[in-house]
């Protein structure tokens, strides 16, 4: 499933997952593409989505679909993790 929000003619991809048998297999990234695709054919551009660092396989999908990083986020650590 993927979670998009549209905010007037952008949107932003939140979060696309596949349960656990599914994934691997290129669910995911297909997943993600129809929804570019179908968010491109209703006008809405531009399109952003994010994910984690250590996500290889969504940072993967996100590469495939197109998507370039144009920014990253910090987090600040608690002091016993630093």
């Amino acid at each position: 499933m993927t979670f998009v929000d549209l905010d007037g003619a952008a949107a932003e991809i939140d979060v696309t997952v596949v349960a656990e048998p599914w994934r691997d297999q290129g669910v995911g990234t297909g997943l993600k593409a129809a929804s570019v695709l179908a968010l491109i054919e209703d006008g809405v551009e531009p399109c952003r989505t994010g994910g984690s660092a250590d996500n290889h396989a969504i940072r993967r999908a996100n590469h495939v679909i197109g998507f370039l990083i144009d920014e990253q986020w910090v987090t600040l650590a608690p002091p016993d993790q630093v």
